[in-house]
This record gives structure tokens, sequence and C-alpha cells, in this order.
């Protein structure tokens, strides 16, 4: 299965275009990359069969997969063409096979890609594998995205029974789920209680899921916390969650403190 370099026809396209004395309109740099783009997607080439980009993959429409296919195991980039042509072209259905933790972390995220614009149908359990997988965080999230506004509850719940590999994907998609399910707030508090140097990420699904039980918890960590950052962010969380936060620990040597309040001073300086 042939493959094609595009990105790379593209820098040497440019290359000979300037070499050629050619102006390239536009005054940014965005305006010059699409005139750049636009003559571009009007020349042949002979590695595209005599077709233009625009064109090389219109007779192809029935081998788009095993191309991409080929793409990952020749180590050849993937385009914008081709995700192009995918998003147009492919059923989704026919992406799913990809939908493993044995694929590599860069093919998933194309096939992710290429299915946000499709939507998603019938493969939440698969999503659900690769959000509990050995996968990349950037995997992970894009699952978690694509995933978003579903109601999961009882889905993510066991899965979180059955792994230690709860990630702040997982986290973040749980505490999106609906407010009440009280085993959910106690896998967010868990995890916050895991992840208490994390405190700005973790802090933020306890507030999103909105469940005041967890405001021991909340109290506890304060009094243990050591970096002002973390301090404050669990602070504002308790009064989020209608508890009391008095912000009085002493933290005039932690170096964050000191760069915030510099920057308050200099900010105020600014305005003034």
């Amino acid at each position: 299965m042939k493959t094609v370099d595009i990105d790379n026809l593209f820098k040497n396209f440019v290359k000979d275009y300037l070499k050629s004395g050619k102006k390239v309109d536009g005054d940014d740099v965005d305006s010059q990359t699409e005139t750049l783009y636009a003559e571009f997607n009007k020349k042949t080439f002979d590695e595209l069969d005599g077709k233009t980009p625009a064109e090389y993959y219109l007779d192809k429409k029935q081998d788009l997969v095993a191309i991409l296919s080929e793409h990952f195991n020749q180590g050849v980039p993937v385009s914008d063409y081709l995700i192009d042509a995918l998003i147009d072209y492919v059923n989704a259905e026919d992406l799913y096979c990809f939908l493993s933790e044995n694929t590599p972390d860069d093919m998933l995220l194309t096939v992710l890609e290429v299915l946000s614009h499709k939507g998603v149908k019938n493969c939440d359990n698969r999503l659900i594998d690769l959000l509990f997988g050995k996968t990349s965080d950037a995997v992970k999230d894009f699952c978690a995205e694509l995933l978003s506004g579903k109601d999961l509850a009882e889905k993510l719940i066991t899965a979180c029974e059955n792994s230690e590999n709860i990630s702040g994907s997982v986290c973040e998609l749980l505490s999106r789920q609906k407010k009440g399910n009280k085993k959910i707030a106690e896998i967010l508090e868990n995890e916050f209680l895991k992840h208490t140097y994390k405190a700005p990420e973790y802090c933020s699904y306890l507030l999103e899921y909105g469940d005041e039980d967890c405001l021991k918890s909340l109290y506890s960590a304060l009094d243990a916390a050591t970096d002002y950052v973390c301090y404050k962010e669990i602070g504002l969380t308790i009064e989020g969650l209608g508890g009391n936060f008095d912000g009085t620990k002493d933290f005039s040597k932690d170096k964050n403190y000191i760069k915030i309040k510099e920057a308050g001073k200099n900010e105020h300086k600014d305005n003034g």
C-alpha cells in the first residue's frame, strides 16, 4: 500500500516557491500560510500520481483505513489531507478496531481526532477501557472529551472499583456525572487524598461534583498543606462547598507566596 509524506511535500514546495522569487500575499503569518497552501493545493506532483494534494485521496475511499495503518507501519506522518479524507469518507465503526491500548498512542490520537468530527456511537466501553489502560494522558483526555455529557456513572464506578489506575481524566468525567451519587463522591474524595500535592487539579473535581461530605477531608488536607498554592486552592474549595476558610496560616517564607505577592504589588503599581 503506497504512502506519501504530504507534509514533507509541502515543506519542499515552500522552499522552491520562495526560491523562485514569487511573492507571498498577506501581511501576517496566517494569511501567508493560507496563500502557500492555496498554491500547494493547485499543484500536481509525481509522488501523488500526477494529482494535486486535494485530489489524491478521492479515488482511494475504499482503502483509506488500510492507508492509515500503513502510514504508521512505515513511520510516515499522517497529513491533514488524509485526516480530512477519513472524516469525509470512512464510517466511524470502521475505526473502532483501533481503539485498543495495544495501538500506538500517536495512532490512537489520530483515530480519536477523526472520531471527534464524526461522532461516536456504541463504543463507550472501548473508550472507557482506554481511560483505564496503559495509554498516555493525551489519549485519556481525548477519551474523556468524547465521553463527556453521557450518563456513564455505573460503568465508571465499576471500572474504578476494578482498577488502580484512576487518572485525572477519569475524575474529571466522574465530576460531570449526575450529582448525588455517594460512590462517585467517595472516589473523588479518595483520589483527592492521594493527590493533595496536585490540589488545584483535584479540588476542581470535588468542587464540580459539589458533595459537601468531603469537607472533613478538605479540612484535614488544609491543616497538612505545606505550600501556599495548595493551601489556597483547598481553602477556596472549602468555601465553595459551604465551609469556612480563614486563610491565616503563615506562608511568608513560601516561594510561591512571595512570587504571587510581588506580582500583585507590581500589578497595583502599573494600574496606579
